[in-house]
């Protein structure tokens, strides 16, 4: 907002630095109150007249910052404005989440999809306008898939945040205050329409007398079998439940019955390693609508998998052999799929099967667990075996031959990529060789346990962006890549403790390599990865 704001050399014609002037004299030219009136203007034609209805708006509402924050409200337009009032239900949090705030509106019904765009990319684009608007700030970011990872109120109104229950309530729109998340409380719920309820708790009976007209349920479960009568919940667009504070060996089969829940949207299933025979989903089928599906794995695979082709995110643990051809058919057919994840004992597609999944950029499989099965097996070099627009890939105990690091080197767009046991046992020693282009984009490499590896060399132009590099229980490799020093770009270097002698400051091997790096941790023990990779 200051003169080199409007500066005709960033764009911004001569016209509006008369107005600018005045907007900044009227704010006492305080920083905070600028922020705010920039977010006004970010959402402005670049006009005088448009400039000048802001400095006199600001005249209006010249009541400190009060009064700048219901000058910034009155701005949004009405989705946008009852997306923020939305807020109310995150008061008093420091950071939150932006997947759960994208689906609470699309499940409160503030979001409509377009014909190019799902509800929740056009609640994405909403979130990311509160962010130009500086009402809201980014914390994290996803750096695989992009967009906002976390966010929080900005500086400017973090002590303003209670007009906005004010405002909620003032606009009529419906405020929950649940007297107790007890079962015998849980009628209260009964005469909301439309709304969502957020439960956090611990709740041991559902029945279609109660909460039936709930859009979002996230709950944790101790065990039992109480779930069944969700199917009554017929509104549902989100259900998430927590089932890792309970199944232990006591627990009875739970039944999930979402038969007549049409329109779910998520469906998250939180659960300890392999809770396969005590998670029972019926009817799900019939969600045709559903977007993302983290659940254990099951015999609905067979039954349901192939059905659902609007899925965006697919997380499965505990997948089997006998889940293998059902998968291999329906993934195909998941044509949509941005995001999957396949962890078990087997029953892994061929990557030959994914090829054809051109909107994939996250990958995770194998079996962290069980060394005596391969997620994928070889590969011929020069076929095109893997999804074309990987941005991040993991892969647990893979059989890919002396091709992997060629193969992957080819992927235009991967930032990530780790590998965690391989099967050293089953394939010869590999040299390996990055040429000039290889992994154009790559910046974070993970290898652990990978122990094929004898010898590995970096050509100059190879890995022109990784930052950071981490090479751990590699037991083969005695020392470090020839040609790192080439790669300017990185900062941080993770290695087992059996390189600590090489890497000494002035008088290790293979400090000439490396001394450019500002972060090298040569503490870690090889000892401990399996540990470590059970805890992933």
């Amino acid at each position: 907002m200051a003169k080199a704001g409007v500066d005709v050399a960033r764009g911004y014609p001569d016209e509006l630095i008369d107005p600018a002037n005045i907007i900044v004299e009227r704010c006492g030219r305080e920083r905070s109150f600028l922020t705010a009136i920039g977010g006004i203007l970010w959402s402005r034609m670049q006009t005088a007249t448009e400039w000048s209805n802001v400095a006199n708006k600001v005249q209006q509402w010249n009541r400190g910052m009060s009064g700048l924050f219901y000058m910034c409200m009155d701005d949004l337009p009405p989705p946008l404005l009852f997306c923020f009032l939305h807020f109310k239900y995150f008061l008093g949090k420091s950071v939150m989440d932006a997947k759960t705030i994208i689906r609470l509106w699309v499940a409160e019904g503030f979001i409509q999809p377009t014909e190019e765009k799902t509800a929740e990319e056009v609640a994405e684009i909403y979130l990311e306008e509160l962010i130009h608007r500086n009402m809201l700030q980014i914390v994290s970011m996803n750096d695989v898939v992009g967009g906002v990872e976390t966010c929080r109120f900005h500086d400017v109104f973090k002590h303003k945040t209670r007009f906005i229950s004010v405002e909620f309530d003032r606009r009529s729109i419906v405020q929950i205050k649940p007297p107790s998340l007890q079962p015998e409380h849980l009628g209260d719920y009964a005469t909301v329409r439309n709304k969502v309820v957020h439960c956090l708790g611990y709740i041991t009976t559902l029945s279609k007398s109660k909460m039936h007209k709930l859009r979002y349920l996230n709950i944790q479960h101790s065990g039992g079998d109480d779930l069944k009568d969700i199917r009554y919940l017929r509104r549902l667009q989100t259900l998430s439940i927590d089932f890792r504070c309970g199944f232990d060996t006591q627990v009875n089969k739970v039944m999930i019955d979402l038969s007549q829940i049409r329109k779910l949207r998520h469906l998250i299933l939180l659960h300890k390693s392999h809770p396969n025979e005590k998670i029972s989903l019926i009817g799900l089928e019939t969600a045709k609508y559903l977007q993302t599906l983290e659940v254990p794995a099951g015999d609905w695979i067979e039954r349901a998998l192939d059905k659902l082709t609007n899925l965006r995110t697919l997380k499965i643990r505990g997948c089997k052999d006998s889940h293998g051809e059902a998968l291999k058919n329906s993934l195909i057919k998941l044509t949509l799929l941005t995001t999957l994840h396949l962890i078990g004992e087997g029953g892994f597609p061929g990557m030959h099967t994914l090829s054809s999944l051109i909107h994939l950029i996250e990958l995770e499989m194998g079996s962290p667990l069980n060394e005596s099965i391969p997620p994928i097996g070889p590969i011929e070099l020069g076929t095109n075996v893997l999804p074309p627009n990987l941005k991040k890939l993991t892969l647990w105990r893979c059989e890919l031959g002396h091709y992997l690091m060629r193969l992957l080197g080819n992927l235009d767009d991967l930032r990530y990529l780790q590998l965690y046991k391989d099967r050293s046992h089953l394939v010869d020693d590999e040299v390996w060789h990055m040429r000039p282009g290889d992994f154009p984009k790559l910046q974070v490499l993970d290898l652990v346990g990978v122990e094929r590896v004898v010898e590995w060399s970096i050509d100059e132009g190879a890995l022109p962006h990784l930052r950071q590099l981490s090479i751990v229980g590699c037991r083969k490799l005695k020392k470090l890549p020839n040609g790192l020093k080439h790669i300017s770009t990185l900062r941080r270097l993770e290695l087992s403790k059996s390189f600590e002698e090489r890497v000494k400051r002035d008088t290790g091997e293979d400090w000439n390599e490396i001394k450019h790096v500002p972060e090298i941790d040569a503490t870690y023990m090889d000892l401990d990865i399996n540990r470590n990779l059970l805890l992933l």
